[in-house]
This record gives structure tokens, sequence and C-alpha cells, in this order.
């Protein structure tokens, strides 16, 4: 299958606290599906439509303070989380601090490497000075 994207996503554990502009009143409750540089995608009980600005409030162990911004829903898929109905919701970053964005992928795959140095995956991959 043909891969769309620009850049990787990687799995996330945290939770994302979205607004639509259209809708200021409410605040929906989303879980973190991945993030990557140009976006991330959540888990919602609703749906919004293709098109809507959100803010976004994302919430994660890997940083420090909330990472916050202005996204663009970009895709909608129904789906089913831990036998939840509900829909995976594709937003694209419009604003957002991307040093921060950055931090967060960095750690990630610092975290990665350190699985994989713990269960013995690199050994053999070090050629030593070049």
């Amino acid at each position: 299958m043909f891969e769309r994207r620009n850049y990787l996503r990687y799995v996330l554990e945290g939770s994302v606290n979205l607004k639509a502009d259209s809708n200021t009143s409410n605040i929906f409750k989303a879980v973190l599906v991945n993030i990557g540089f140009a976006g991330l995608s959540v888990f919602l009980e609703e749906s919004l439509e293709i098109g809507t600005f959100v803010q976004f409030e994302l919430v994660s162990t890997l940083t420090e303070k909330p990472l916050t911004g202005t996204g663009k829903v970009k895709n909608i898929r129904e789906t089913k989380k831990h036998g939840n109905a509900g829909f995976r919701i594709g937003i694209e970053f419009v604003q957002v601090d991307k040093g921060i964005v950055i931090s967060i992928l960095n750690s990630i795959q610092t975290k990665i490497c350190q699985g994989q140095k713990r269960r013995g995956q690199t050994k053999g991959l070090d050629m030593g000075p070049l």
C-alpha cells in the first residue's frame, strides 16, 4: 500500500482536549493515537467534519507542559477502540510550537532506542569510529 504521509507517525499515550472553532462551547475529550511532525491522530466518540479548525491541548508523560495549538481536521474514519465505537480523526498542525513537537518526537525515538538496547536488538550494529 502506498504511504501518503510525508512524516513518520509514532504511537504515544496521552489525552487531547479539542475545541472546534465552529462550536466554542464544547470541549471534546479525545485519546491520542499517534503524533508526527505535521499532525496527530486522535480517537473521539463524537465526529467532527473534515475541514474543521480545532484548538487542541495534548497532555502526555513526555511533556512537562501541554502541547497547544491549532489544527485542521484532514480525515475521519469510523472505528472502535477498546470495544467503544467512535472516530479516528487526523488533525494537521496549522499553528503549533514545532520545537516542542520535535522535542516530543526525539523523546519517543530515545525511548525506542533504549527499549531496543535493553532487548539486545542493536547488538552487532555498532561499527565503531569511522
